[in-house]
């Protein structure tokens, strides 16, 4: 950190976070060189997905489901909790922590 102005430090800290935001990605982006082969290799899976999405050919997730499995939840109050077959948590009041 030595090498860098604090000058500068404190006016990015001072940034909104969105500006900052835009910041990292730019500098992300400065040390990482674009690779235009794999860039297309994602583009063609991406249209492969979109398209099977819209052909039916995917089984989707809700948001809630995928969630479940990163966020911890705590119970509020006595109410029992029950998890339904497709993993979504029914029935109770839950509360992020």
């Amino acid at each position: 950190m030595s090498l860098i102005n604090k000058t500068i430090i404190d006016d990015v800290l001072a940034l909104p976070s969105s500006a900052r935001v835009e910041l990292v990605e730019l500098l992300m982006n400065s040390l990482v060189a674009p690779d235009k082969e794999v860039d297309g290799l994602w583009a063609t899976e991406a249209e492969s997905r979109i398209d099977a999405y819209e052909k039916g050919l995917l089984k989707t997730v809700s948001l809630d489901t995928v969630l479940s499995k990163y966020v911890k939840y705590r119970l509020v109050g006595s109410e029992p909790c029950s998890q339904e077959p497709g993993g979504e948590l029914s029935s109770c009041k839950l509360q992020l922590y």
